[in-house]
């Protein structure tokens, strides 16, 4: 069995306080009994997160009786078996923070009785191998009044059901400090032991978790106070470490913006998981402090990589990196390098602005050697590639390439690595959102690719200028051969002027009618929607395209001689397709819309088998084709009724509606832009979100940057 499964589960974080003592003395927490997991496969996902003692600040949030509570959009990686790349993202549905909350979200599963393992926080970085996890505590952590680090406090969980109980992989020390000044905690074993780094844990014979291999050590931890500041006189701060001995003792530097004291301290201690030592008013035991200059990475702490195009397998398309600056200053970026598996491709230079962008890339030479999405590699930006400011790692489970897709963060400057099928080099990363766009659209074919992408898209930016967003471009434009390299020219032109492309898929049509139900079998032709939703995945992925557009989705005015069953007719016939393609559109998780082409005729459902309110609740834009000139020969008032109903049947399930329109009259003279400026009016008068034009290079397109505005 090969399935995707999307689960709903509830979480229940208990949470046991545990015993806090003095670092100087051995500290054991008490293990807190975990529920065991109940039987049954259900579709929910029913687990207790046991988080001892402490939670992160934005995620899990700890009371002050000690209980653990989840915030809202919590988010854990959750795998069947055995995973890479983070498995499958669980994100919470609760609007406020709770005891009890339910999770969402898809795990691809391959054959039975496997277990199910979790690690909390969600991270790309995290894997499986069906004995274990493998995840990374960060070594640089962020403080939190009163909490951890964000995400820097793991958990792992497995069992057999939908119930899993999570225990808590590290320990660590608590600390407060009187001076106002003091910008950092730093913290290392005397004999150089590992408190941080990417590590493989198990359960033990306890059933509590415990590190069974250190895969890239760090032998120090640093806490910087939240924000670039300072910690807040006496309030507590957390510093996460791996469990483990630390024989020879301990040493913590304390740093301000011009001095450092050091605490050393040779008594053995134990880090214990789910203990966290206390050091009380730490900097009075500072014999004495000394004058420092800033720390190389603090010249440059904030600048991150945000972006990375790796195409080195991809013959034309260059690869490149994107840093931003994420503080609120100026930073100088002399010194400042970047390496890829401990090479030199880049060097630096220059003023950085406040939340500014530099794209270093193979196509102008700043970028001296290109990498491949297919093969495993590190970016590390710093002074040296030992020690980094900012790094991205990519192992051999994370996903490859299309050509128009990159690794982004998302949230822009501080999230989690995703694959976007689509890029933004030099511009904010984010998923795509359509209602920041004009609802304004224009139908092309695969033809008028050599005019689009002419002059350097000189037609393209005139569409932009007038005020259409978006460009509809049939799938032969992408599928044939002779018209590929303008395709990626047209792709890179619209990415360039922020113009959404959507695919415009033929569905039962390819020359001549395919109907999608066998009459003789009385079924539905399973190839023939295997067929569409390959195609359309294959547009996504290889293209980047931020649409699908679904035409010929009809019968050819014959639906009701396909009606057999209550569940194979016509109407279903359609209805299925535009939810698989919204599921495959939903299954790439980057706001990518679903649109589709209805015959202009309300009631006809048993002709084209198109019932546009069942159709509205998969497809994000009903766009009919309302030609009024020709066959149809709408009146004005008739034209704006028409636009009226498909409106009101998207919104039946809170779609949209774009009214379909003419270019050119009735014999197929293009129409001029008086002429169209006059039927669009009428369109904009109606209940309509938007318009789109059939079709480019027929008539004169008039400026609309008055309608349909953002």
């Amino acid at each position: 069995m090969n399935m995707t499964t999307r689960f709903h589960f509830f979480a229940i974080a208990i949470a046991a306080l545990a015993g806090c003592t003095a670092i100087e003395g051995p500290a054991v927490a008490p293990d807190a009994d975990g529920a065991e997991g109940a039987s049954g496969a259900a579709t929910e996902l029913v687990f207790t997160a046991t988080r001892e003692a402490v939670a992160p600040d934005t995620k899990t949030v700890k009371l002050d009786n000690g209980a653990v509570w989840w915030n809202p959009a919590e988010e854990v990686s959750v795998f069947y078996g055995s995973g890479t790349g983070g498995g499958g993202k669980f994100i919470s549905k609760n609007d406020i923070i709770a005891e009890t909350t339910s999770f969402t979200g898809s795990i691809q599963m391959t054959g039975t009785g496997k277990s199910y393992w979790a690690v909390y926080p969600y991270s790309s970085a995290n894997e499986c191998d069906g004995s274990g996890v493998t995840l990374v505590v960060p070594a640089v952590q962020t403080g939190s009044e009163g909490n951890f680090s964000d995400n820097a406090f793991p958990a792992i969980a497995t069992a057999k059901s939908l119930k899993l109980p999570f225990w808590n992989v590290c320990g660590g020390v608590k600390f407060f400090v009187t001076r106002s000044d003091v910008k950092s905690f730093t913290i290392k074993g005397n004999g150089g032991e590992a408190l941080a780094g990417k590590v493989r844990v198990k359960f033990g014979e306890s059933g509590r978790p415990q590190i069974e291999e250190v895969l890239d050590a760090r032998t120090e931890v640093v806490l910087r106070a939240p924000d670039g500041g300072t910690f807040e006189p006496g309030a507590y701060y957390y510093a996460s470490l791996l469990p483990g001995a630390l024989e020879s003792g301990i040493t913590v530097t304390l740093k301000t913006a011009t001095q450092q004291g050091v605490v050393v301290s040779s008594n053995p201690q134990t880090v214990r998981r789910s203990t966290f030592g206390t050091l009380k008013n730490i900097n009075s035991r500072v014999s004495s402090w000394e004058a420092r200059e800033p720390d190389p990475d603090e010249f440059f702490q904030g600048i991150v990589i945000n972006e990375v195009a790796a195409h080195a397998e991809s013959s034309g398309f260059d690869s490149w990196v994107e840093i931003v600056n994420t503080t609120d200053r100026q930073i100088a970026l002399g010194g400042l390098s970047l390496f890829l598996s401990g090479q030199k491709i880049a060097d630096l230079s220059g003023n950085l602005a406040a939340g500014a962008r530099k794209v270093l890339s193979t196509a102008d030479g700043s970028l001296s050697t290109a990498f491949a999405s297919n093969s495993t590699f590190t970016l590390v930006l710093g002074q040296e590639a030992t020690n980094p400011t900012d790094s991205y790692v990519h192992g051999s489970g994370t996903p490859s390439l299309g050509m128009f897709a990159s690794y982004q963060r998302i949230p822009d400057g501080t999230g989690e690595w995703k694959r976007l099928t689509y890029s933004s080099p030099g511009s904010e990363n984010e998923i795509f959102d359509i209602s920041k766009t004009r609802h304004t659209a224009v139908w092309a074919w695969g033809s008028h690719l050599s005019s689009l992408v002419a002059s350097n898209g000189a037609k393209m930016r005139e569409l932009k200028d007038k005020g259409y967003d978006h460009i509809l471009m049939n799938f032969s434009g992408f599928s044939t051969s002779s018209y590929r390299q303008n395709a990626i020219k047209f792709m890179k032109l619209a990415g360039e002027l922020g113009i959404t492309v959507h695919v415009w898929i033929q569905c039962f049509y390819d020359g001549g009618w395919i109907s999608p139900i066998d009459d003789t079998n009385k079924c539905f032709k399973e190839e023939v929607y295997a067929s569409i939703r390959n195609n359309a995945r294959a547009y996504l992925e290889d293209w980047g395209v931020k649409g699908v557009h679904l035409d010929y989705i009809r019968f050819a005015g014959t639906a009701s001689k396909h009606n057999w069953t209550s569940e194979v007719n016509s109407v279903n016939a359609v209805n299925r397709c535009c939810r698989e393609i919204r599921e495959v559109c939903d299954s790439f998780d980057e706001g990518i819309v679903t649109s589709a082409a209805l015959m202009p005729e309300p009631g006809s459902e048993s002709s084209y088998g198109q019932n546009p309110a069942q159709m509205s609740q998969y497809i994000d834009i009903l766009m009919p084709m309302i030609y009024r000139y020709g066959s149809y020969n709408f009146s004005d008032a008739t034209f704006k009724s028409r636009s009226n109903y498909y409106a009101d049947q998207a919104a039946t399930h809170g779609g949209m509606s774009w009214s379909g329109i003419q270019t050119y009259d009735a014999q197929e003279k293009g129409l001029s832009a008086e002429a169209l400026r006059s039927d669009i009016d009428l369109i904009a008068g109606t209940r309509a979100s938007g318009i789109v034009l059939f079709r480019y290079q027929l008539g004169t397109f008039p400026s609309i940057t008055d309608l349909w505005t953002q």
